[in-house]
């Protein structure tokens, strides 16, 4: 998990007796009356977390999503791979597997392989990632987060 921003907010605990810090008073110097005070005020420390916007989310409560859903994503890996013409001269297949992060307003960003099969092919994959249209959001805790997301691009002859 990536760093929280935090803020500290000093609270006072309630007034603690200590026998090693006493105090003696005359309030009355007609009366002998000696009162004697032992009081310290203590303060604790408290650390208050707030979520840090710019953590990326690996799971969330709703998933972000491409326009249309998982079919219409498919349908936009068909029409928009391009098969390098190297790879087809030498046969070259497989599958690719390619990390993004869904940003809260739904862009790409963060392309990477994680899985390459040749540099031309990954090239290919990754080219085709950053043009996808902006997704719906993920969301944790009813607010749109950044969420890593893995798809796997396949390369084959039909």
């Amino acid at each position: 998990m990536l760093p929280a921003v935090a803020f500290a907010a000093v609270v006072a605990s309630a007034c603690k007796t200590d026998a090693n810090s006493t105090e003696d008073r005359n309030l009355n110097p007609q009366d002998n009356t000696t009162i004697h005070a032992s009081a310290i005020a203590t303060w604790d420390v408290v650390e208050i977390e707030e979520a840090d916007t710019s953590e990326v989310f690996m799971v969330v409560e709703d998933q972000p999503e491409f326009p249309g859903g998982t079919q219409a994503m498919l349908e936009f890996f068909k029409n928009n791979i391009t098969y390098p013409e190297s790879c087809k001269k030498d046969s070259i297949q497989g599958r690719v597997i390619v990390t993004f992060v869904v940003e809260k307003d739904g862009s790409i960003t963060d392309v990477e392989v994680v899985k390459s099969v040749h540099p031309d092919l990954d090239a290919a994959a990754v080219n085709m990632i950053r043009q996808m249209p902006a997704w719906k959001p993920g969301r944790q805790k009813g607010k749109a987060v950044r969420v890593k997301y893995t798809v796997p691009v396949n390369f084959r002859f039909n």
